[in-house]
C-alpha cells in the first residue's frame, strides 16, 4: 500500500514539474540547535546551541521543491549528578539528509511574476553522526520564504527531527548520575534547527549564453 502512495505522488510531482522549468539554487544556513528527551522533556529552545550548514535545493517548479543539507551543530543537557550537582554534557552532531519542501505561494526567484514570499512545509529523512549514537532522524517543519532579487533569497525556519534512537542523551564517562529513569512517552529522543539561510539562484550562471524565453503568466498566489 506504502509502495502505491510513493508510486502515484512520484508521478504527480513528475506531471506537474513537466510543465513548468526547474531551477537550483545553493545556500547557507545558520542558527541554533536543541534537544528534547529523557532530560528536557518539553521546554523548546533550552540550551540552545548554535549551529551551521550548506544545501542544495533543486526547485522542480514554483511549488514543489528537493533540498540535499548537510548540517553541524550539538545538544546540550543539564543534569543533576550523583553528588546532587547540575552539570551540563553536551554531544556534538552531524547530519547530512533529503527534505521535500511545498510552497503554499508560487515562488521562483527566477520568476519576476511569482510571489516575492511564501510561507512552506518540509518533510524528509536525516542520517545524523553524533558523540553518543549514529542514526536515522526524521524532519519536518514550516519555514518562510523570501525572495531578495533574481539571484538571492532566504528562508527563516524551524523544523523538529524524531530521531530513531534513545542514546542521544547518552552522557559522557565522568558524569555520574543515579541510574537513567526512562519516560515511555519519550521513548525516542528529538532535537530540533531553527535558523535563517541565504540562497544563490544558480540558473543564471548555468543559462548564460542560451536564449531562453518564458512563458509569461500573471502573479499567482
Amino acid at each position: 500500500m506504502l509502495k502505491r502512495y510513493i508510486i502515484i505522488a512520484a508521478m504527480v510531482i513528475a506531471a506537474y514539474s513537466a510543465t513548468a522549468q526547474s531551477t537550483a539554487e545553493i545556500g547557507l544556513t545558520g542558527g541554533g540547535m536543541y534537544y528534547i528527551g529523557d532530560y528536557n522533556k518539553s521546554s523548546h529552545f533550552k540550551n540552545m546551541q548554535p549551529a551551521l550548514g550548506i544545501f542544495y535545493r533543486y526547485n522542480f517548479n514554483n511549488r514543489l521543491a528537493l533540498r540535499v543539507q548537510g548540517l553541524m551543530g550539538s545538544v546540550k543537557m543539564n543534569v543533576m549528578n550523583d553528588k546532587k550537582e547540575m552539570v551540563s554534557n553536551k554531544n556534538a552532531l552531524i547530519e547530512a539528509g533529503l527534505t521535500g519542501e511545498i510552497n503554499f505561494f508560487s515562488f521562483d526567484l527566477d520568476d519576476i511574476n511569482s510571489s516575492a514570499f511564501s510561507p512552506y512545509i518540509f518533510g524528509g529523512v536525516n542520517y545524523f553522526f553524533s558523540n553518543s549514537v549514529n542514526s536515522f532522524s526524521f524532519p519536518f517543519g514550516v519555514g518562510v520564504k523570501y525572495k531578495i532579487n533574481d539571484y538571492f533569497g532566504m528562508h527563516l525556519e524551524w523544523g523538529m527531527r524524531k530521531t530513531a534512537t534513545d542514546y542521544l542523551d547518552t552522557l559522557a564517562s565522568h558524569v555520574k548520575i543515579p541510574e537513567k529513569i526512562f519516560d515511555k512517552a519519550y521513548s525516542k529522543d528529538w532535537y530540533s534547527f531553527v535558523g535563517i539561510g541565504i540562497t544563490f539562484n544558480l540558473n543564471p550562471m548555468l543559462n548564460k549564453g542560451k536564449c531562453i524565453v518564458k512563458p509569461s503568466r500573471r502573479k499567482q498566489w
